[in-house]
């Protein structure tokens, strides 16, 4: 609903945002979970197509069904990326939605996920990421700041 909640700036400006690639469910465009689901899983790839190997993305993303989670985090990992981290972001108030509707998430979740060097990644998806959780702490050690004693 991003784009349609610009539609007063955009006609004012007489500038339109071309909605089509527009990641969300929304009935009046006609997107459903599946179409979010296929936007969704495109900007995660372009993301991890230009994020360089051995840096991270954290996402945060407030959404209360638990159904677009899901697709968030798959479509994390079909880029991907390794989730390395999930962690809630405490707002101290819910949205309207949180707080009224039944099997709601309550929570945002902050996604941080991390690119592997490309023959890790082979050799994680090959094996589904067994035995490789010291070349993985190694590779997160590698890029992390050295702190003063």
């Amino acid at each position: 609903m991003y784009s349609e909640a610009s539609f007063l700036w955009e006609s004012w400006l007489k500038v339109f945002t071309s909605n089509q690639s527009e990641a969300i469910i929304n009935n009046s465009q006609r997107k459903k979970l599946e179409d979010y689901h296929r936007l969704i899983l495109s900007a995660f790839k372009e993301y991890h197509r230009v994020l360089k190997p051995k840096r991270w993305i954290t996402i945060e993303f407030h959404n209360s069904q638990s159904s677009v989670w899901n697709v968030i985090q798959e479509s994390i990992l079909k880029a991907g990326f390794i989730i390395a981290q999930v962690s809630v972001l405490d707002k101290q108030q819910g949205s309207f939605k949180q707080v009224t509707s039944a099997g709601a998430v309550k929570s945002d979740l902050v996604i941080s996920a991390f690119k592997p060097l490309k023959k890790f990644e082979e050799r994680f998806l090959q094996t589904s990421g067994n035995g490789l959780e010291t070349e993985f702490i190694e590779q997160f050690l590698s890029v992390q700041p050295i702190k003063g004693v």
